[in-house]
C-alpha cells in the first residue's frame, strides 16, 4: 500500500514536470515574450486586464496555499477561515478569460 502511494506520487511529479516542460517549449517555439510585448497586433488595453487579473488569482492562490499555511500556521478550511476568496477567484478568472 505505501509502496502503491509512493509510485503514484512519482508518477504525479513526472508527469507534472513533463507539462512544465512543454509548456515551455511552446513559449519558447511560439517566441511569446517577445510577441507579448512588441507585436502592434496585440490590443494592449484587454491585454493588461487580463494580466492583471491573471496576477490577481496567482497573488490570492499563493495566500491560499502558502500564506495560511505556512507562515500563519491556520489549516482550517479556506471556505471557513476566508470565504470570499473562492468566488473572487471564479470571477477573476471569468474575466481573465473573456479579456
Amino acid at each position: 500500500r505505501k509502496r502503491a502511494e509512493a509510485a503514484e506520487n512519482v508518477a504525479t511529479k513526472i508527469q507534472a514536470l513533463a507539462w512544465v516542460i512543454v509548456g515551455g517549449f511552446v513559449v519558447y517555439q511560439s517566441d511569446m515574450i517577445n510577441v507579448m510585448l512588441q507585436s502592434p497586433d496585440v490590443n494592449r488595453f484587454w491585454f493588461n486586464v487580463a494580466a492583471g487579473c491573471f496576477a490577481t488569482n496567482c497573488v490570492l492562490c499563493a495566500y491560499l496555499t502558502i500564506w495560511l499555511p505556512y507562515v500563519q500556521r491556520i489549516y482550517i478550511e479556506w471556505n471557513v477561515y476566508c470565504p470570499r476568496v473562492i468566488p473572487t477567484m471564479t470571477i477573476v478568472g471569468i474575466v481573465c478569460g473573456f479579456s
